[in-house]
């Protein structure tokens, strides 16, 4: 009932949105206090993969700010930064981890907005619309990837400098991204994509870069145990986690069934999404670089998904979300076509009624 109850306040929220859009109702104060509402009625949330798996670390957790390596709690490896802020959290008095999940939300997705108001690419009058699309596309990634919604909040705002040649700032931010979930060093990928263009300076650019990486690589010592873990957990992800989904879930078919399907629903309404948003292509070098890294991205997604690989496949596509959202976002401003709207209503309720079936769990 309790998971009933957190579904039907998100899309409640995201109903008011809606009304005010219909009613022509923009009045910017309300719609981004409703907006930030959506991040209070999360941090309370009850669904999520990841939400009773962060409510124990965080029970377990002992303050302590003595190293900063990776840290071990309740049987899960978690980041330094995430086991600073959480001691933090508790040392200052917060027992319980609402708070916790509020500001792991509310920050990185900060990120988000500040590259969309900075950017200058849409007008003021487009800011419900995006608050609106915004929880429609990234709520289930909120709640089933603390870390990892984090962390692809902010490669939105290390693209966003890498873009604008501000390689200090994309450094660090992209630092961030890594330090945030070790998934993060996809951004990697998407600076090379963000700059290839297809002639031979863009390609010289891209191969240098390449290079580059390839000399880091041969540097590091594996034997690290930030490194070694880097490297067994990609191995895990691609050869084994889905043996041991089936065998830790033996008598839950169902849920496996689910969460499968989920995985399949997110990852083609992505690519959905990218063709809806096609027309855009080639109109704005910052959004053209966003589709390209979410379009390959998402490519390789789909193949590692006929080769069965479908947990690691979803934790990819969790990283060009945020991208798909400002790439979507910009056709519905610069090309409102008819068709968009009813199409972005179509297969977003599809999705989210794959999202319900997995997130009610009647089948346990």
């Amino acid at each position: 009932m309790i998971r009933i109850l957190d579904l039907g306040a998100i899309l409640g929220l995201v109903c008011i949105l809606l009304l005010l859009i219909l009613r022509g109702k923009l009045d910017h104060k309300v719609s981004f206090f409703i907006f930030a509402l959506g991040f209070v009625i999360i941090s309370f949330r009850t669904i999520g993969d990841d939400t009773i798996q962060y409510v124990g670390i965080y029970e377990a957790l002992e303050p302590s700010f003595d190293s900063f390596t990776l840290k071990s709690v309740n049987g899960f490896t978690i980041e330094p930064l995430w086991f600073f802020l959480i001691s933090f959290l508790k040392t200052i008095g917060f027992s319980k981890p609402y708070f916790f999940f509020f500001i792991s939300s509310l920050l990185p997705a900060l990120a988000i907005y500040w590259v969309y108001k900075k950017s200058l690419l849409f007008p003021k009058s487009f800011d419900i619309y995006f608050y609106f699309i915004f929880w429609f596309m990234l709520y289930q990634f909120s709640i089933n990837g603390v870390r990892a919604f984090a962390s692809t909040c902010f490669v939105i705002l290390a693209v966003w400098f890498f873009y604008n040649s501000k390689y200090i700032k994309a450094f660090f931010a992209s630092a961030l991204v890594i330090m945030l979930h070790s998934s993060g060093f996809i951004v990697l990928l998407f600076f090379v994509l963000m700059k290839m263009k297809f002639n031979k300076k863009s390609l010289f650019i891209s191969f240098f870069i390449c290079l580059t990486l390839l000399a880091i690589l041969f540097q590091v010592d594996w034997s690290d145990p930030y490194f070694s873990r880097l490297y067994l957990k990609l191995d895990y992800y691609l050869f084994a986690v889905e043996q041991d989904m089936l065998i830790n879930n033996s008598s839950r078919e169902l849920y496996v069934f689910f969460s499968r399907s989920l995985f399949i629903a997110s990852i083609s309404y992505c690519f959905i999404m990218l063709m809806l948003s096609i027309d855009v292509y080639g109109k704005n070098d910052f959004i053209s670089g966003l589709y390209r890294c979410s379009l390959i991205t998402t490519i390789a997604c789909i193949i590692m998904l006929f080769f069965g690989i479908f947990l690691f496949s979803y934790r990819l596509i969790m990283f060009v979300q945020p991208l798909i959202l400002f790439v979507f976002c910009f056709s519905l401003a610069t090309k409102p076509r008819k068709y968009k709207l009813p199409m972005f209503f179509m297969f977003t309720g599809w999705y989210w009624l794959f999202f319900i079936l997995y997130a009610s769990r009647f089948y346990d």
